[in-house]
């Protein structure tokens, strides 16, 4: 399939962060097989509806130097959002923060929360093309995109916006790519209770990138109970599904290179190696037990290779319902699990033929999850708008 757009995979942009080993001049079609597992087909995924909403929606990346460019802004603005960089003197320390036009009204309306937190290497501006501003557009939801994702600071800027902001704090979500979602976890299982739902995404099902979490803070995040879906690439650099086979020490997990000026690449310091199958096992029964969902034996993962559901075959661990959505031409495996309450709080979503990336079709997948969640401010309890 050729498009108009497809020139754009072809234009070499910088799409890391200032000072990073991996700070290069390259184009989207030569950067993704770093990205990709070995049996992703790259031309075949450039050639197809979903490689086009790809690069279409990297486009504003790819051409504005400038993140506040005042085309860019205006951009935004016309759609109902208006945008700030606020710390902005400080790279490693600014965020972006979209507000809804009608925020600027004086009203008693409070709007929903939503972080979005970038991957390793990314500025905040690669993460604003991740699909989740036309929704805030559309939702009206207020969108903070931190450069400084760690705990410490997220809990700062809740701080801030809940204070001087008209946000709901019965309605904030968190979502993130790859140590994006590392991130997320990281705010779910300290402070649950300040999140409705959260979508960690281009991971495990079980934060494996950031370490295992304590008993007790899974614990204590199932007591809270806090919805999650994760989205992944099904040929993803980091072979995180099907979850019954061992990721091979290579591509995304392989030696440390050097760049063009002789520097080591930020892609390729993981602080973890390749995760064989009981260790992608063990995190995701940690998951299942902070979903208060059932937990998974190896033996039962690994009977998954064989399964008559295609769904569980190809992430590789049993689900209560499965469904498979056909998505911009390409097919999206979801698995959902109940939790001991009869509650859908647990969802896993691969995109087939796709690398680490965020896929065009994962934003709307986390709002269409996130949105349906909020929380009882006074006395904490989740609640669901399908249920009476």
């Amino acid at each position: 399939m050729d498009y108009a757009e497809l020139y754009l995979w072809d234009i070499p942009v910088v799409w890391s962060k200032p000072e990073s080993g991996d700070r290069e001049l390259i184009s989207l079609r030569d950067r993704t097989p770093r990205i990709a597992a070995e049996g992703c087909d790259i031309e075949a995924l450039i050639h197809s509806e979903m490689g086009r909403q790809m690069v279409l929606q990297f486009e504003d990346y790819i051409r504005y130097g400038d993140e506040m460019d005042p085309a860019y802004v205006q951009k935004w603005h016309a759609q109902g959002l208006d945008k700030q960089v606020m710390e902005r003197n400080d790279f490693y320390h600014r965020w972006a923060l979209f507000t809804p036009v009608s925020a600027r009204e004086k009203s008693s309306r409070r709007y929903p929360l939503l972080f979005v937190l970038h991957g390793s290497s990314m500025p905040i501006n690669w993460e604003e093309c991740s699909g989740f501003l036309p929704i805030a557009a559309r939702e009206e939801l207020i969108v903070c995109i931190p450069q400084d994702h760690s705990l410490q600071n997220l809990l700062r800027l809740y701080d801030i916006l809940t204070r001087d902001y008209p946000v709901d704090p019965g309605r904030v979500y968190c979502t993130g790519y790859s140590q994006g979602s590392a991130q997320t976890n990281a705010l779910l299982f300290a402070r649950p209770e300040l999140l409705a739902a959260a979508a960690p995404c281009g991971c495990l099902a079980g934060p494996f990138s950031m370490g295992m979490e304590p008993e007790e803070r899974v614990q204590h995040a199932a007591q809270v109970r806090v919805p999650i879906l994760t989205v992944c690439g099904q040929q993803e650099g980091l072979y995180l599904v099907p979850y019954y086979e061992d990721a091979p020490q290579r591509g995304m997990y392989d030696a440390r290179r050097t760049n063009p000026r002789g520097r080591e690449t930020a892609r390729n310091r993981l602080p973890v190696q390749a995760p064989n199958a009981a260790y992608k096992v063990e995190s995701l029964n940690l998951r299942l037990r902070s979903c208060n969902c059932p937990e998974v034996t190896l033996e039962e993962v690994l009977a998954c290779a064989e399964s008559e559901d295609l769904v569980c075959r190809r992430i590789g661990m049993p689900f209560s319902k499965t469904e498979v959505r056909r998505i911009y031409g390409c097919d999206h495996y979801i698995g959902t699990v109940t939790d001991r309450y009869g509650d859908d709080t647990l969802q896993i979503v691969s995109v087939d033929n796709f690398p680490h990336w965020p896929a065009p079709s994962m934003a709307e997948l986390v709002w269409e999850f996130l949105r349906h969640y909020s929380r009882d401010t006074e006395t904490g309890a989740l609640r669901d708008d399908r249920k009476s």
